[in-house]
């Protein structure tokens, strides 16, 4: 069985997969035994996996980032391996993102390892609507491996302003907050404290 994940990553973008099956299993099954003839079984009803979020955000963009001027940077969302363990095998097949600036070149991409060692997605992005949630389809369908990190984010190549939308925070450190700028990922929280 095909599994499908979606996130929800930041204000900045989120994932989200198409459904490859359609009966889930029930989580979390327990059973007690009260007798020989009774044995009572509880569990978490099956969940649709279009429906899973994971976020570090409520979702809504607040402001947007960027240099006031020419710049080409990527931000990026990081999940650990324990962060995502229950969605190894799964296909990322759906990116959302916030552009918020029109004179910019944006592509989604995904990285797997640490310090996003290995891009496996980088994908242009023809005519986003600038000032709102910007849904993208992948070209390829990325398998999460839960034994690397994954990154998810976006290139933003600019020739002004603020392009990347982001939340009102609070920032989740090293996790929902990381930029690849003049070379090097850091975390904008700890860079601009």
């Amino acid at each position: 069985m095909k599994k499908v994940l979606v996130l929800l990553v930041l204000s900045m973008f989120a994932l989200s997969t198409s459904l490859l099956a359609q009966v889930w299993p029930p989580t979390n099954l327990t059973y007690q035994v009260q007798s020989q003839e009774n044995v009572v079984l509880n569990w978490d009803a099956p969940q649709n996996p279009n429906d899973i979020i994971l976020n570090y955000d409520n979702g809504m963009n607040d402001d947007s980032i960027g240099t006031g001027g020419a710049a080409d940077f990527d931000v990026a969302i990081r999940f650990e391996p324990s962060q995502i363990a229950a969605y190894d095998g799964y296909h990322l097949t759906m990116v959302d993102f916030f552009p918020a600036e029109a004179a910019c070149s944006y592509s989604i991409r995904v990285w797997q390892g640490a310090d996003a060692a290995t891009m496996l997605v980088d994908q242009a992005v023809s005519n986003p609507t600038i000032g709102a949630w910007n849904s993208v389809q992948l070209t390829s369908p990325v398998e999460i491996d839960a034994s690397q990190e994954l990154w998810i984010g976006y290139r933003n190549n600019t020739q002004a302003g603020y392009p990347a939308g982001c939340d009102a925070g609070p920032a989740v450190t090293g996790y929902g907050d990381m930029i690849l700028f003049q070379g090097a990922w850091a975390s904008m929280n700890e860079a601009t404290a």
